[in-house]
């Protein structure tokens, strides 16, 4: 790709978002891309991206977009769009470029286009290719613009876009089987038009609904607007059933505990395990359980975990780790800190645990081998980088120190 592709690139790059899509534990469940059209005010995406979704998060770079209602679904053409509210305080339409929308007419075959998306979670990748065909299903009641930019999943609702960095549509589908290569789909931007078109036509009224109202509350969270985002889920607990209502006091205990009201963080993670049991509720109690000093029903919590969810293994081991450290039996927290190294999320944190105790001891060549183990499973990871810095401080090797205290801060950036 060379100088025409960097400058579409940065001229729409601003525009193309995540989707986020998670069930109704929290946990996220898919992932896809969206693209932003400021001058109508949507986000649009693919319905297949977001069909399983009990919230739905756009976000860029790590601003997230307020979402404020659907403006239509058409599941035939797996197109999904929603509305921006320009309401919200904290969020500017400054950085967001305004696209201009491609002319069904000025389509054709052989022309240059690029693709932007988030392939695997890989945040806006652009691919180059051109229209291989423009193409109709049999009963002619949907199009399709065929090219050969690749994308792959994660792209799905990403932008295709011309060499002027006007938008064609967005990306939907592949076939990739049958040593297919290159045959990719994109729902053409007039159908996505014609579809809101008949919607707004037909004065469909929008309504939120617990999605929205849920996206809005947690985007509450994400901007560290706690209190905010209390009042927003206590304000969706009547309008949901008994299962969803263990859910959003789950959210209401997290956001307590990050605003340092343990006991009330401790009533709403009960009212949670109440009606539901949620291994995320479980680990979140032990965790405030630890820093209230109530050790042996941190302990219990996070046994319960670790025998009855095998997904949380590593998270109720690296709790466990915790607790027996602030007890000061050192040779638990370290059986439980090395089983939690076995789980990639947990692993560094784990890893970094470890050293310190290593490193407290004065046992620096030790610490030193565990870290450069760490980062060869996960050189990514700017704590490993902090944590040998200051392993290289207290044995006196100020190079050393400095060098991983840089690499830490560009992997930081």
């Amino acid at each position: 790709m060379g100088q025409r592709a960097a400058k579409v690139f940065v001229r729409t790059n601003d525009a193309v978002v995540r989707i986020i899509v998670r069930d109704k534990a929290g946990q996220t469940i898919s992932q896809g891309s969206g693209v932003v059209l400021k001058d109508q005010g949507w986000v649009v995406t693919n319905q297949h991206v977001v069909r399983d979704a009990y919230l739905i998060l756009a976000e860029h770079e790590g601003q997230y977009f307020p979402l404020d209602s659907i403006v239509a679904v058409d599941s035939q053409r797996d197109i999904f769009i929603m509305a921006i509210s320009k309401a919200e305080k904290d969020f500017s339409w400054r950085e967001v470029p305004s696209l201009k929308l491609v002319e069904q007419k000025d389509v054709a075959v052989g022309q240059k286009v690029y693709a932007i998306g988030s392939p695997f979670s890989f945040e806006n990748t652009m691919t180059e290719g051109i229209v291989s065909g423009l193409r109709n299903n049999r009963d002619k009641q949907q199009s399709f613009i065929q090219i050969s930019a690749p994308f792959s999943s994660g792209s799905s609702g990403g932008a295709v876009l011309d060499k002027k960095g006007r938008l064609l549509g967005v990306s939907t589908w592949v076939v990739g089987n049958h040593g297919a290569q290159n045959l990719n789909f994109v729902i053409p931007i007039w159908d996505v038009l014609e579809v809101a078109e008949t919607v707004i036509g037909k004065k469909s009224s929008s309504k939120k609904g617990e999605l929205l109202l849920l996206s809005e509350a947690h985007r509450s969270f994400a901007h560290g607007r706690y209190a905010e985002s209390i009042q927003k889920f206590k304000a969706i607990q009547p309008k949901v059933n008994a299962q969803e209502r263990a859910m959003v006091d789950h959210y209401i205990a997290n956001a307590y505990h990050r605003l340092g009201e343990l006991d009330s963080a401790v009533v709403h993670y009960n009212s949670c395990l109440a009606s539901r049991e949620l291994a995320e509720a479980y680990l979140g109690r032990a965790a405030i359980l630890l820093e209230l000093v109530q050790f042996e029903k941190a302990i219990a919590d996070y046994l319960l975990v670790l025998t009855k969810y095998t997904e949380e293994r590593g998270m109720a081991n690296l709790g466990l780790g915790l607790v027996y450290q602030a007890m000061d039996r050192q040779q638990k927290s370290r059986e439980h800190f090395e089983e939690a190294t076995r789980d990639p999320r947990t692993g560094p944190t784990a890893i970094i645990n470890l050293s310190d105790m290593d490193l407290r001891i004065g046992r620096f060549d030790d610490a030193i081998n565990r870290c450069e183990k760490g980062l060869a499973q996960y050189p990514k990871e700017a704590g490993l980088h902090l944590k040998l810095a200051e392993i290289y401080r207290n044995k006196g090797d100020m190079q050393k120190a400095m060098e991983h205290q840089q690499a830490a801060s560009l992997l930081g950036r």
